[in-house]
């Protein structure tokens, strides 16, 4: 099949991979909202071969880097052709997956809870949470990078990379300030070559927005529902649905879901753990609604998920 820089998939075919895609684990909260990983793979099984195990989504922002390799990159109905240089946004709750054509190859990703941006100021952080979470092609979220800019994104990546995996004191406040310089880089870098993204000024429910979030990385381990939520923050359940999907492209009670499921992977691979005990913890009521929520995330139920993770 001839290769492409972007095209729309068919609905069957190579599309079937959006009927495996499945929500991944990583420990993010609060006190810890930021989570890198990184593999350099020189050879491997005939190509191409996934460079993920499965389809995903998250509900995180994810920033990545490509340093050497290329692969396809396929987000919704869309691929791309990966190459070394190209820089990665994916926003909460969008289904991805690649495979890699060539080796060496070496990617860097940074997975990073959205309140992470509250830190900076309203218009900065919205501004920035847009670039991951507005629809738009696949085009704009593959992004090739001029040369100067290409080796001072690695360089930051790399460094955000180390510090992840050699933590000392001082590590956490670097690598949120190294991210936040590379995704202001970014922005600045669109907006001097006319590639900058429609944007409108955000008014006070940019506060709105944080106390929601905040409440559920708070509460999610207690029964949550919808209209409980809107109270918090001073909306109705249909406003706060509208905000929450106009700015994350999701429902809030997915993005809860999803939170929730991720959090519950995790427990769930930790030895000797009862399924029931997972299911209190991370806020369902019954242990019948963790079940089906969880097979309809991962494709399988908590107990064959602990064999898996058993077998692993």
């Amino acid at each position: 099949m001839a290769r492409k820089t972007a095209a729309t998939l068919p609905l069957a075919g190579e599309a079937e991979w959006l009927a495996q895609v499945r929500e991944v684990r990583h420990p993010l909260d609060p006190s810890h909202p930021l989570r890198v990983s990184h593999r350099r793979i020189t050879s491997g099984p005939r190509l191409p071969q996934p460079a993920i195990p499965y389809p995903e989504r998250h509900p995180y922002c994810e920033f990545n880097f490509a340093i050497e390799g290329s692969g396809e990159v396929f987000i919704g109905m869309e691929k791309v052709m990966r190459k070394a240089g190209h820089l990665g946004l994916i926003g909460p709750g969008i289904p991805h997956y690649g495979t890699i054509v060539n080796y060496p190859n070496y990617g860097i990703v940074v997975h990073f809870l959205p309140i992470l941006l509250f830190e900076m100021s309203p218009n900065d952080g919205a501004r920035i949470l847009a670039r991951f979470t507005a629809s738009q092609p696949i085009s704009r979220r593959i992004i090739r990078l001029p040369r100067a800019l290409r080796a001072k994104f690695a360089a930051q990546f790399k460094s955000i990379a180390h510090e992840f995996d050699h933590p000392k004191f001082g590590s956490e406040l670097s690598m949120r300030t190294r991210l936040m310089d590379t995704l202001v880089a970014l922005i600045q870098w669109e907006e001097s070559v006319g590639k900058a993204l429609p944007y409108q000024p955000v008014s006070s429910n940019w506060g709105r927005i944080e106390k929601i979030l905040d409440f559920i990385y708070h509460h999610y381990t207690e029964p949550l529902y919808i209209e409980q939520i809107a109270r918090e923050v001073g909306l109705s359940s249909k406003g706060l649905n509208r905000l929450f999907r106009g700015t994350f492209g999701m429902s809030c009670i997915n993005y809860l879901g999803a939170y929730r499921i991720s959090h519950a992977t995790s427990l769930l691979s930790q030895p000797g753990v009862r399924v029931t005990e997972v299911s209190a913890a991370v806020g369902f009521e019954t242990l019948s609604h963790f079940n089906s929520a969880f097979r309809r995330s991962k494709g399988m139920s908590p107990s064959e998920y602990i064999r898996s993770q058993a077998k692993a």
